[in-house]
């Protein structure tokens, strides 16, 4: 249960972090600033990607989607999410880079397996995609879980990541209660 608690707020971390910030404007403040009330961030509803499928790698089944042309970018979403948790990005990014975003192993449209779900598993499920769609190395983001993933991706592949961000994601289990680190 504690667990489930701690990738639950891990999560909730990584998804208030990926909404989108508004498009910076030109207009100067005004001179005596008002207080007003905040406007609500409005529900996103995940619209289908151009190019969603499925292959299967090992024992799962990754579905993934790719939507733009260019340099390839690999988003990597959080615990317990999926590819929906881009789709504000997703948008953007198209613009200027062929976009990858999958479901890891266990989570949304993708199959879980009898082996335990780890961070170096869901490494080489990505790497398994790049080689699938013939890509020899790719920008790569990742938030919460999906940052380990990437971290893990680089330290083992170092040749498949042109360049990882990576963003509320640990590189150590140091500090973390010894009933997580049993678990990782």
């Amino acid at each position: 249960m504690k667990r489930l608690l701690i990738l639950i707020g891990f999560l909730l971390i990584g998804l208030t972090s990926c909404q989108s910030a508004p498009a910076p404007t030109s207009v100067p403040p005004s001179p005596t600033p008002e207080l007003s009330t905040p406007t609500p961030t409005p529900a996103v509803t995940p619209t289908p990607i151009s190019g969603s499928e499925r292959v299967k790698l090992g024992d799962s089944t990754l579905y993934y989607e790719v939507q733009g042309a260019g340099k390839p970018l690999i988003l990597l979403h959080g615990g317990l999410a999926s590819a929906d948790a881009w789709v504000n990005q997703i948008t953007v990014f198209a613009q200027h880079y062929r976009v990858i975003a999958l479901d890891s192993r266990g989570q949304g449209r993708t199959t879980d397996a009898e082996a335990p779900i780890t961070y170096h598993r869901m490494a080489e499920d990505t790497v398994g995609l790049i080689d699938y769609l013939g890509i020899d190395a790719a920008y790569v983001v990742g938030w919460s879980d999906g940052g380990i993933v990437g971290l893990d991706l680089a330290i083992h592949h170092p040749e498949r990541v042109i360049a990882l961000v990576a963003y509320g994601a640990h590189s150590s289990l140091e500090g973390l209660q010894e009933s997580v680190v049993a678990s990782v």
